[in-house]
């Protein structure tokens, strides 16, 4: 549990001047505490402000280089549909080798 703040007790014995300069003594204790509190506070939140702007540029470029991947691969693929659409069966038969000839190659390659 916290500490609560100490304050003087009231001496009725004791003149109101010294009282007054305890209590000030004491707000300005916690004043100072608030204030180192208060620094920390703000260098944390520049900290992750800095991290939140690395983060976000980070991600614009990743947003770039997928927008660019996606506008490659919808080609490849309209390519490769007109080329079926279009090819007579001589050349399905050597698209199919090909294909057949770089899975065999990776196939060894990684094993």
């Amino acid at each position: 549990m916290r500490d609560r703040p100490r304050v003087p007790s009231r001496d009725r014995s004791a003149p109101n001047g010294a009282f007054e300069d305890l209590v000030e003594q004491e707000n300005d204790r916690q004043i100072s505490e608030l204030q180192s509190k208060i620094g920390l506070l703000k260098n944390l939140t520049m900290d992750i402000e800095s991290e939140v702007r690395d983060q976000n540029r980070m991600l614009d470029g990743m947003d770039n280089d997928f927008g660019t991947a996606s506008g490659m691969i919808k080609g490849t693929m309209q390519r490769m549909k007109h080329m079926l659409e279009t090819t007579s069966t001589k050349k399905m038969i050597y698209v199919a080798l090909i294909a057949a000839g770089v899975i065999l190659f990776l196939y060894f390659l990684l094993r």
